[in-house]
C-alpha cells in the first residue's frame, strides 16, 4: 500500500511557531520502535510518537523550509503520524494547520486502511511500530 502524504509543518506553523527553536520537519532516518498506536490529540486512532526523533528547526518565520543540520534537535515532540481530513471520500489538499511537524495522511480513506493494517500487525505482533523516511534523491529509478 503507498498513500499521499506530507511530512512538511504548514505554512502557517512556520510563520507561527510553537516552539521557539523552530518549526519541526523530520529529518530523514529510520526510527525503531518509535510510535505507537494511540490517540492524536485525544480524538482518534493514530500513530504516537514514544521515542525520540530528530527534526530540522526553522525559525526564521520566513514561510519557507530550511533543512540546515547545525540547526537540528532531537528528543520527544509529539511528531504523530495521523491523517489531514476525518470526512471520507475526502483527500486534502494543502497542509495549512494539519501538521505542525506530524506525519499526516491526505485522505480521510487512506488513513482508515492506514489503521486497518497498523491494527492487523498490533494484534499479529505488537504495538510497536518502526518508520523510515527517505528522500526522492535517494530512491533510484531503473530506466530502459
Amino acid at each position: 500500500e503507498w498513500f499521499s502524504c506530507t511530512t512538511n509543518p504548514g505554512v502557517h506553523w512556520l510563520k507561527n511557531l510553537l516552539n521557539p527553536k523552530g518549526a519541526a520537519l523530520l529529518r530523514p532516518s529510520q526510527y525503531v520502535d518509535t510510535w505507537r498506536i494511540g490517540m492524536h490529540q485525544g480524538k482518534y486512532e493514530a500513530f504516537c510518537q514514544v521515542k525520540p526523533v530528530t527534526v530540522y528547526r526553522d525559525n526564521n518565520t520566513d514561510g519557507c523550509y530550511d533543512l540546515d543540520e547545525e540547526n537540528t534537535q532531537t528528543g520527544l515532540f509529539g511528531i504523530n503520524i495521523h491523517r489531514a481530513t476525518k470526512h471520507a471520500g475526502k483527500k486534502s489538499k494543502q497542509i495549512d494547520k494539519w501538521s505542525a511537524g506530524c506525519q499526516v495522511i491526505a485522505a480521510a480513506d487512506n488513513f482508515k486502511k492506514f489503521m486497518e493494517l497498523a491494527n492487523m500487525a498490533k494484534t499479529a505482533w505488537s504495538n510497536s511500530f518502526t518508520y523510515t523516511l527517505i528522500e526522492s534523491k535517494d530512491i533510484k529509478v531503473n530506466k530502459k
